[in-house]
This record gives structure tokens, C-alpha cells and sequence, in this order.
């Protein structure tokens, strides 16, 4: 409803999806330029955020199932780390919709719209690379399209390391999956991604595994491997070479 003020002394009718309504009401109200150029340097520390938060993660040796002082530090830590991008995204939405009340319909759209691309894009992106390598490369779009020569060039700088980190992580795996599940994993000899799990093989161990196979069997003992779902659900992968009777063995 319309009290007759300018639109910018009125409260903001939208707050950001991820931060209490109060928040936004301690954020100053800027003029245009000056909003931008601290939304472009927020933007740049999001995409940094992303980066050192998704490494962080994964050198975290967090147990579920441990107490102690050691892995509550270690939780704390993983809810920092977790934590940083998720405030300085709500701090970007909630300056925007602060300074530009005029259009938080048309701010709230992008914002929507931008999540609706990038979980499309998921699909696709997760078939060619794995999921930290996709985080780096995707965090690029946060940083391009500032009008500020400095800003510009504190983002064509980040963007260059994100991408040569995106490039190069297939071959020095610096962002990659070494600790799940409370244990560390052994070295898989492949590792894939899809749009809802991880898929990884390890070699088998010194036991024949087969569904009902008796306890005291001590016949040969055929290669396996191990196919994993999320570093948990497991099956054999039995080697058959042709020969149905060493089959028929392994597997009754």
C-alpha cells in the first residue's frame, strides 16, 4: 500500500530468501554507483569463498560418529568453511534489494532465474567433470560484467586462477575426494559423476566376494573389483574371462 513516501525511505517489502527480514534492515542505503561497486567486490568474495570453501571441505577429516574436542573443532571448521558463501550470497541479494527497491520484482527474477540455469546446467556438467572442478568452473560467471576498472580487474585475475585450477584438477587432483564417510578412501581406479550420485571403482580385497558363498570355501579365487554409489551402496564386479565354470564357481 502506498503511504506517500519515496519509494527509497520505505522498508523493503522483500528480504533475502537465506537472511531474517531484520537483517536487511541494517543494511545502509546507498546511491547507485557506490552499491554497485561494493556488490562487485561481494561478488568477488563469494566466488573465492566457493573456491577456498570447497578445498577446505575436503581436506576436513570430520567423523560423523566421533566426540571429542578434535572433531568438534573439525564441525565448527566445516560449518565455517560451508558457512562464508551463503553469507556473503545473502549479503549481495539483501544490498540489492535494499538499494534498488524500485525493481526488486526484476532483481528477484534474476536471482530466481540464475538458480533455475544453473541446476540445469548441473545435469550436463556433471557428465564432463567432477563436482568440485564444475564448482570452480561455474564460479567465473559471478565475477565477470563489473563496470569498475579495479573490480574488472580483480575479477579477470580470479577467474584466471579458477580457470586454470577448473583446467588442471583432472591431472593434479588438488580439489578431490580422499576422506568420506568417516574413513579415508582407498585410491579409486575410476572416478565419475552424474547429476545425483558419485560413482567410483577400487580394487577388490584378498576375499571372494559372492552372494551366498559359504564361509569355509577355498576354491580359486576370481579378480574383482568394487563399484561404489556415494562411497557407501556396494557391489562386486566379477571378471569373467569366457570360462563358464570358473564362473559358476565364483559365483554360486
Amino acid at each position: 500500500m502506498d503511504d506517500g513516501r519515496p519509494s527509497s525511505s520505505r522498508p523493503s517489502a522483500l528480504a533475502a530468501p537465506d537472511l531474517p527480514a531484520s537483517a536487511t534492515q541494517n543494511v545502509p542505503r546507498l546511491s547507485g554507483n557506490r552499491s554497485t561497486k561494493r556488490l562487485g567486490w561481494y561478488a568477488i568474495a563469494l566466488g573465492v569463498a566457493i573456491a577456498v570453501g570447497c578445498w577446505s571441505y575436503l581436506q576436513i577429516r570430520f567423523a560423523p560418529t566421533g566426540v571429542g574436542l578434535s572433531n568438534m573443532a573439525r564441525l565448527v571448521a566445516t560449518a565455517v568453511v560451508v558457512g562464508l558463501p551463503f553469507f556473503f550470497g545473502g549479503v549481495i541479494v539483501a544490498l540489492a534489494l535494499a538499494t534498488y527497491t524500485d525493481c526488486a520484482g526484476r532483481l528477484y527474477f534474476f536471482d530466481l532465474f540464475g538458480a533455475g540455469l544453473a541446476c540445469i546446467l548441473t545435469v550436463p556438467l556433471l557428465g564432463v567433470v567432477s563436482a568440485p572442478t564444475a564448482t570452480l568452473a561455474v564460479i567465473g560467471a559471478l565475477l565477470l560484467g563489473w563496470p569498475y576498472p579495479r573490480i574488472r580487474l580483480a575479477a579477470a585475475l580470479c577467474t584466471a586462477g579458477l580457470a586454470t585450477l577448473a583446467l588442471t584438477n583432472g591431472s593434479t587432483n588438488l580439489m578431490s575426494i580422499r576422506f568420506t564417510k568417516g574413513r579415508d578412501e582407498t585410491p579409486p581406479l575410476y572416478s565419475g559423476w552424474n547429476s545425483f550420485s558419485r560413482i567410483s571403482v577400487t580394487p577388490g580385497g584378498p576375499t571372494l566376494h559372492s552372494w551366498g558363498l559359504s564361509d569355509t570355501y577355498t576354491g580359486p579365487k576370481v579378480p574383482q573389483l568394487f563399484l561404489y554409489i556415494d562411497a557407501e551402496a556396494n557391489t562386486p564386479i566379477t571378471q569373467f574371462s569366457g570360462d563358464l565354470n570358473a564362473a559358476t564357481s565364483a559365483m554360486m
